[in-house]
């Protein structure tokens, strides 16, 4: 199976890809019977930059949104 564009704009999304790590994404909530819930703002989050070493540079995060999805569409299309 090779690349597919999916697969590519995961990467990009992905915080752990450009070395950082953001945690508390869920939480535990005590009150209701030691449930995980996902935190949509009722904890704050952390972002560790530099956690471990970058696969995507940080520069790749400076190319505006329309411009990646293109560069992206047109390595997937020529199969690299």
């Amino acid at each position: 199976r090779g690349w597919t564009a999916t697969d590519v704009r995961y990467m990009i999304a992905n915080v752990r890809y450009c070395g950082s790590v953001l945690c508390q994404k869920t939480y535990t909530d005590h009150r209701n019977g030691h449930k995980q819930k996902v935190n949509k703002g009722e904890k704050p989050k952390y972002l560790i930059r530099n956690h471990h070493p970058a696969i995507i540079s940080e520069e790749w995060e400076r190319v505006p949104s329309f411009n990646k999805w293109s560069i992206v569409e047109a390595i997937i299309g020529r199969g690299w």
